[in-house]
């Protein structure tokens, strides 16, 4: 992505700030929130690898699926609320 950069100076010309076009900064946002969910993707995966050999080798309890799935459905539940409490 090429961005159209506007570097703001202070009275001796070094730089303090830098300015994209608004259109550019969405962009990039979007770019950063997909960049975002592949690494919590990735963590996720790798963490169940973990239990998933964890759980063979014997160092840790096997779960049923009932129980699994009970505790994605409270964890997608905090999530949604901590999102809506960031958006308001």
């Amino acid at each position: 992505m090429h961005f159209s950069i506007t570097y703001l100076t202070d009275d001796k010309g070094r730089r303090k700030a830098v300015q994209i076009p608004y259109a550019q900064w969405r962009a990039l946002q979007k770019e950063l929130e997909t960049v975002r969910q592949e690494a919590a993707l990735r963590e996720s995966l790798t963490n169940a690898f973990q239990d998933i050999a964890d759980m063979e080798a014997g160092r840790k309890p096997k779960t049923l699926a009932k129980d699994f799935l009970d505790g994605l459905d409270k964890e997608l539940a905090a999530e949604r609320l901590a999102e809506q409490r960031a958006v308001e």
